[in-house]
C-alpha cells in the first residue's frame, strides 16, 4: 500500500532554499564568517529539503524502491536536519559577538546533544531504536525518535534565550528576525506531529531563513555606498564585544589632511580613490574586516593575530601607502598613520574607542600611534578640565605679574598679567596646557574675566600708579571678542575700582590678530574708543601678512623669544647670522613705522645690551624677574623703582 506524503511544501523549501543562495552569491557576502556560517544554514537546509523529498518518496512506495535507497534518504535526511538547530546557536553566538566568552570545553557542551543523536543514528542500523522499518517495510519512529526533537529544542531555546538576553546589541529589526525564525520553526513541529505526511517543517523554516537574509545578512545598511566594505554602524556593532577579548587585532589606518585631497581632487575623484583604498585593506588578510569609519578613516579587526603579524600587516600597509593611488587620471600618494590597539589593556569604554577612532592623529606627530598615549591624552585633557571648573567655581586661579623693564627710564614701567592654575591635588598646570584646552570648550571667557577683575583690583588696591607701573598687560583672547557684550564688561569692572582704561593694555597674539581679523576688528575699536590701549604679542610666531598690522591700533609689538634666541643663545651667546639679521631689520622695520618694540626672553646682560644697541624699548625675561605672585611684585617693584 502506497502512502501519500504532501511534498509540495518541501520544493517550494527548495526553490526558496536556491534563491537565497544565489542572492547571497550575487551580493558577494561570503568573505566574512558569518556569513560562512549563515550560508552552510541555507545548503543544510536545501539538502534537507532534497533529502526529505527522496526520502518522502522512498517511504510512500516501500514496495517500489529498494531497501539501501530508502534507507540512504532517511539517514541523509536526519543526519543533516539535526544539524540545523545546532548551527542556528552557533550563528546567533557568532552575529552577536559571544565567541569570546566560550572555551573549549563550552563548544564540546554545545555539541554534546548533536552528538548524542548522531551516536544513536550511527548505530539505528543494529538497535532500531530511532527509526525502523515495519513487515511491510513502512517507515516507523523508534523509541528514542523524540531524542532528535529534544536536541533540536535545547538549541532552539538556547538560542532564543541568547537573542533575548543581547536583543541591545542588535536592532528591534533584526532581533525580530531571529525570534521570528525560531517561532516559525517550532510552530510546523507541532503541526507535523498531528498531520506527519504533511511535510511542512522545512518550508516553514526557509521562509524563516529568507527572514534573516533580507534583515540580518542584508549588508546594504552596514555598507559604505562608496567604498563598498563595511561601514562605521557595522564596525560599532562588531567591535563592542572585542572590548575584552585577549586575542582581538584593531588597527586603524588614517589618512592625513583627508579635507585638502578633498578640496584640491573634488569629491568624485576622492571617492574614486578611497574606494581603491578600501578595496585593497579589504584583501589584505582574510582574518581581518575592513570597516570605512568616515573621513578616511578606516578599522582592521579581526582575531588570532601575533604580534608579529601585526607588524608584518603594518609594514605592508606603509609600504603601499609610499607608493601612489591611481582613478582615472589621477595619481596621488596619501601620508598615512597607524594605530594598533590592544583592546582588553587600553580600551576598556567605547567612548575611549572612539576617541582614538576620530582623533587626527597628526595632532600626536607620530605614523605609528600608541593607543595607551591616545587615552592617556584625553584623559589628562579631561582632568584638565575638571580643574579649570573647579577653579572657576572657587576663584582659586592665580594671577601672577612678570615685570617689564623700560630702557629710557631704567625703572619697571609695567607687568604682564598671567593666569596660573595651582591645584591643592595636582600642584601647578601650565598654562600652556590649559589655555589651549580652555580656548576650545570656552570657559577661557570667564578665566578672562576672572584675570581682568583680579588686574583691576590689584592695581587700585595698591595703587601701583604711585610704584611707577604705568599700567598691566592682560591678554586678550580672541573668544573673548567673539562676546558682544566685552566692552560692556570691562566698563563695569572699570567703573568698580574707580580705574581708567587706559591703565590695562590689551595685548592680542599675532596668530589670533591674523586669523580672525574681520571678527577682532568690532571689539577692538570699541575698546579703543574706549581708552583701551594694544599690543600685538608674539610678534615672529605666525605666518600672516603683516597688512594685518594696519588696521589694529596696536602701539607696542612683542617679539617673541624665539626671535632674539636665535640671534643670541643665552647660554653661549652665540647665534644664527641670518637670524641676528631679521632681528635688526624687523627692530629698525618696527622703529620707522612707529612702533615701540617690547622684546620677550631677556635672560642675560649681553642680550639686554645688545637689544639697546638696536634701540628696543622695553625688555621682558628672566634677567629682570619670572613671573611672580602679586605680593612679591609689590616687594620687588618697591626696591627696583625706589
Amino acid at each position: 500500500m502506497d502512502i501519500l506524503y504532501n511534498i509540495d511544501f518541501d520544493i517550494a523549501a527548495i526553490v526558496i532554499s536556491l534563491i537565497a543562495v544565489f542572492y547571497i552569491f550575487s551580493k558577494k557576502s561570503l568573505q566574512k564568517s558569518s556569513n560562512g556560517i549563515f550560508l552552510a544554514i541555507i545548503l543544510t537546509g536545501l539538502v534537507s529539503a532534497v533529502a526529505d523529498v527522496c526520502s518522502a518518496i522512498a517511504n510512500s512506495r516501500p514496495n517500489g524502491e529498494s531497501f539501501a535507497i530508502q534507507n540512504l534518504f532517511n539517514y541523509l535526511y536526519l543526519f543533516v536536519h539535526n544539524l540545523l538547530p545546532y548551527l542556528i546557536l552557533l550563528y546567533v553566538i557568532y552575529i552577536f559577538n559571544l565567541t569570546h566568552y566560550l572555551k573549549k570545553k563550552h563548544y564540546i557542551l554545545i555539541t554534546l546533544p548533536l552528538a548524542t543523536v548522531y551516536f544513536f543514528l550511527l548505530i539505528n542500523t543494529l538497535t532500531q531504536l530511532v527509526f525502523y522499518y515495519d513487515e511491510n517495510g513502512i517507515y516507523q519512529h523508534g523509541l528514542l525518535f523524540p531524542l532528535l526533537y529534544t536536541s533540536a529544542a535545547l538549541y532552539m531555546l538556547s538560542s532564543m534565550i541568547l537573542v533575548i538576553r543581547f536583543r541591545k546589541s542588535f536592532s528591534v529589526q533584526k532581533s525580530a528576525a531571529l525570534l521570528f525564525y525560531m517561532i516559525i520553526s517550532v510552530i510546523p513541529v507541532i503541526i507535523q506531529a498531528m498531520h506527519p505526511y504533511l511535510l511542512l517543517e522545512i518550508f516553514c523554516q526557509s521562509i524563516g531563513l529568507m527572514g534573516i537574509l533580507l534583515s540580518i545578512e542584508n549588508k546594504d545598511d552596514i555598507i559604505n555606498a562608496s567604498t563598498r566594505v563595511f561601514n562605521r554602524y557595522a564596525f560599532l556593532n562588531r567591535v563592542g564585544g572585542a572590548l575584552n577579548v585577549d586575542n582581538t587585532t584593531l588597527l586603524v589606518i588614517k589618512l592625513s589632511n583627508i579635507q585638502y585631497y578633498n578640496t584640491t581632487l573634488g569629491a568624485e575623484s576622492m571617492s574614486g580613490l578611497l574606494r581603491e583604498v578600501a578595496r585593497w585593506l579589504d584583501h589584505l588578510d582574510s582574518r581581518l574586516s575592513c570597516y570605512d569609519c568616515d573621513n578616511g578613516h578606516f578599522a582592521l579587526l579581526g582575531e588570532d593575530l601575533t604580534e608579529e603579524q601585526s607588524r608584518e600587516l603594518k609594514k605592508r600597509i606603509f609600504d603601499r601607502f609610499e607608493n601612489p593611488w591611481g582613478h582615472g587620471t589621477f595619481l596621488t600618494t596619501f601620508p598615512v598613520e597607524i594605530c594598533q590597539i590592544k583592546t582588553k589593556t587600553v580600551i576598556h569604554t567605547m567612548e575611549n574607542l572612539l576617541l582614538i577612532l576620530d582623533l587626527p592623529f597628526e595632532e600626536l606627530n607620530s605614523c605609528e600611534i600608541d593607543a595607551a598615549e591616545v587615552v592617556s591624552t584625553y584623559q589628562r585633557r579631561i582632568l584638565v578640565e575638571r580643574l579649570i571648573n573647579k577653579a572657576l567655581e572657587k576663584k582659586s586661579f592665580q594671577v601672577w605679574y612678570q615685570p617689564i623693564w623700560d630702557k629710557c627710564s631704567g625703572r619697571i614701567h609695567s607687568a604682564e598679567a598671567l593666569v596660573r592654575l595651582i591645584d591643592d591635588e595636582f600642584g601647578f598646570i601650565s598654562p600652556e596646557e590649559f589655555i589651549p584646552i580652555a580656548e576650545q570648550n570656552g570657559t577661557v571667557i570667564e578665566i578672562g574675566a576672572f584675570v581682568f577683575d583680579e588686574v583691576c583690583r590689584f592695581y587700585q588696591e595698591h595703587v601701583l600708579s604711585l610704584l611707577g607701573i604705568d599700567y598691566v598687560e592682560v591678554n586678550l583672547s580672541v573668544v573673548q571678542c567673539m562676546n558682544q557684550r566685552l566692552v560692556e564688561a570691562f566698563d563695569k569692572v572699570l567703573t568698580r575700582y574707580h580705574l581708567s582704561a587706559d591703565r590695562i593694555n590689551l595685548e592680542i597674539t599675532e596668530s589670533a590678530a591674523s586669523g580672525n581679523k574681520y571678527t577682532l576688528t568690532e571689539s577692538v575699536r570699541a575698546l579703543e574708543a574706549r581708552g583701551f590701549r594694544f599690543s600685538l604679542d608674539d610678534y615672529g610666531t605666525g605666518y600672516s601678512n603683516i597688512s594685518y598690522m594696519f588696521d589694529m591700533p596696536f602701539k607696542i609689538i612683542k617679539l617673541d623669544k624665539s626671535i632674539l634666541w636665535s640671534a643670541m643663545d643665552p647660554k653661549t651667546h652665540t647665534g644664527d647670522k641670518n637670524a641676528m639679521i631679521l632681528l635688526e631689520h624687523t627692530i629698525r622695520m618696527m622703529k620707522e613705522m612707529h612702533y615701540e618694540i617690547l622684546v620677550e626672553g631677556v635672560e642675560t646682560v649681553e642680550q639686554k645690551m645688545l637689544l639697546e644697541r638696536l634701540g628696543c624699548d622695553y625688555f621682558q625675561g628672566y634677567y629682570f624677574s619670572k613671573p611672580v605672585p602679586g605680593d612679591t611684585f609689590l616687594d620687588f617693584i618697591k626696591v627696583v623703582n625706589a
